[in-house]
């Protein structure tokens, strides 16, 4: 039987999509050759999208609600 592991919070998903996307932009992370170079600029602007879509829907909402000044925190 597998081992079972916790789930991961929103904050470790948010952080690893923050390390991906960092990883596909740094020096070299995106392939140059056509054919690799069109699959790696997908995999980013899906890794962007997913990101902005968990932030705008999750995240700064919980932080408006949560802090005091979550407003301004979320903008």
């Amino acid at each position: 039987m597998a081992a079972m592991t916790e789930p991961e919070s929103m904050l470790d998903v948010l952080r690893s999509d923050h390390h991906a996307i960092t990883e596909l932009l740094s020096a070299g992370g995106l392939a140059q050759d056509t054919e690799d170079a069109l699959a790696d600029r997908e995999q980013l602007v899906m890794n962007l999208v997913r990101h902005f879509v968990a932030e705008e829907e999750y995240l700064y909402p919980l932080v408006r609600d949560r802090l005091a000044d979550g407003a301004e925190v979320a903008e």
